[in-house]
């Protein structure tokens, strides 16, 4: 992937203008009026968690109020998603939201706590990663075809890992089965990425998709083998690992994100003042090495617009999937 930078941020509309610049003022200096809570809908000390907390170290200073994170894990993220939904929109309660909460669980249940178009207000995208497949370093393949053959030869023989049932992970696994000619590869579903890797390095497993934040620490240190990242273009803080697209595969883009929300009803000050927040975060070369050691990359032109487009656009493309997946598993 190239660096990104963030273009256009700003949030106005003819209402706010409507209020009088004195009234935005003035609600905008009221605000925060006391600590700020960051919810995290996964467990502590997951890359959600971690990224989660590098972002409130630099919110903190700039809002002048503690950012108080609280991991709110279950339900695959729909615990801690639906409280933020509940919360008073005042600007006091954030969520760090994924492409897990805003489309995967939503779209797998049958009747869901939020909609996330509806209920929330996306602020930004503060950072994108690809999924990327992985092997054992014992598979004897080094690239996506040589995978492809050897998983055509052996129908059946050959697994691969995931950090949950009906997770990214697996979406962007079944997807790479079904667009390399329906391939019989067994799904061994897992609690969370490090039982994923455990059992990875153990050799109980042979393949995996992990997310760029998961898979890179392990790539680095030569305990697995990348064979593919599943994005648009070389990821820039691993620029030798080869996109699927390179290797023949140009539907294989995969992207998990993490963003920032609020409730719905929040203020157009407020939203403002989170929004310009957001904005000099992103643009600062502090926050740029912060993704850099997460395995992820800025969003270019992350307005709230911008973002429920992004969303939009991936509710659209994943939805079908997902529910045929939720089907096939009895969801």
């Amino acid at each position: 992937m190239k660096r990104r930078d963030v273009l256009g941020l700003g949030l106005t509309s003819a209402a706010g203008l409507a209020m009088g610049s004195w009234k935005v003022a003035l609600a905008q200096s009221a605000y925060p009026e006391r600590p700020i809570r960051l919810i995290i809908p996964f467990a502590a000390g997951g890359a959600t968690d971690l990224h989660g907390r590098l972002l409130a170290q630099r919110l903190s200073p700039i809002l002048g109020q503690q950012i108080i994170v609280e991991p709110k894990p279950g339900a695959s993220g729909i615990i801690g998603t639906a409280e933020v939904v509940r919360a008073k929109p005042d600007g006091h309660t954030l969520l760090l939201s994924t492409s897990s909460t805003l489309i995967i669980a939503p779209a797998a249940v049958k009747e869901p706590p939020y909609n996330a178009m509806k209920d929330l207000i996306t602020i930004a995208i503060i950072g994108v990663q690809p999924v990327m497949i992985v092997a054992t370093p014992g598979l004897p393949v080094k690239n996506l075809r040589e995978l492809i053959d050897l998983l055509k030869a052996n129908p059946g023989k050959y697994n691969y890992g995931t950090s949950g049932s009906l997770s990214v992970n697996q979406l962007m696994m079944e997807m790479f089965k079904k667009q390399a000619g329906n391939l019989d590869v067994t799904l061994v579903s897992y609690h969370g990425t490090n039982e994923v890797a455990r059992d990875l390095l153990g050799g109980h497993i042979h393949l995996a998709a992990l997310t760029a934040t998961g898979a890179l620490p392990l790539y680095r240190a030569g305990k697995l083998r990348v064979i593919a990242a599943c994005a648009e273009t070389r990821l820039r803080a691993a620029p030798e690992i080869p996109t699927a697209i390179e290797q023949g595969m140009p539907d294989l883009v995969v992207l998990t994100f993490n963003a920032i929300s609020v409730p719905a009803g929040t203020p157009k000050p407020v939203l403002e003042r989170l929004n310009q927040t957001m904005a000099k975060i992103m643009a600062s070369d502090a926050y740029i090495n912060d993704l850099d050691r997460l395995g992820m990359e800025l969003f270019a032109g992350s307005t709230p617009e911008k973002a429920t487009k992004f969303i939009g656009d991936l509710i659209l493309k994943w939805t079908p999937q997902i529910k045929e997946l939720a089907a096939q598993q009895g969801g």
